[in-house]
């Protein structure tokens, strides 16, 4: 049994150093800069600013949503206890913080689709990202996404009209 979980341990570590290495590579080939220097590594809880878009503050609440339901999972049990410098916890508080600056008509088209782009890649890579949580990684990720196409569109029209 000991040997069964060193080698689920081993595994598992593998797993998180091939999530950190993935995101750290999308994060410096779209924003020219180094994850953790730009991410948290504990989850903020955000108050809603007035003056923010509406995809924004709906891409916080599904990123918020799936922060609070994320478990930790360990030979098939499952924990609640908070995560602390995990890479998902860094790319979605990353993710978070730039949905902060979103104010209404503030964003060029170019940034949306940049961060639209940045956040598809990771859906692409579902390998590298595998979830056992009932609200996963990459379902919050195709939240996000949805929020950033309308968001996208939105810009796209304001500047086109504006």
């Amino acid at each position: 049994a000991a040997i069964a979980i060193a080698a689920f341990a081993r595994s598992r570590h593998e797993k998180e150093q091939q999530e950190a290495r993935e995101a750290a590579e999308l994060y410096r080939r779209f924003f020219n800069a180094e994850l953790l220097d730009h991410a948290p590594d504990r989850v903020s809880t955000t108050h809603e600013n007035q003056g923010l878009d509406v995809n924004a503050i709906a891409a916080i609440r599904a990123i918020e949503r799936y922060q609070k339901e994320r478990k930790h999972w360990f030979l098939g049990l499952s924990s609640s206890a908070e995560h602390v410098g995990d890479t998902r916890t860094r790319v979605l508080e990353e993710m978070k913080q730039w949905f902060m600056t979103a104010s209404i008509d503030s964003l060029p088209a170019a940034s949306v689709a940049r961060r639209l782009d940045y956040c598809w890649q990771f859906l692409l890579r579902a390998s590298a990202f595998e979830s056992q949580n009932e609200i996963s990684f990459l379902a919050t990720l195709g939240e996000v996404c949805r929020h950033l196409e309308r968001l996208y569109q939105h810009t796209v029209t304001t500047e086109t009209t504006g």
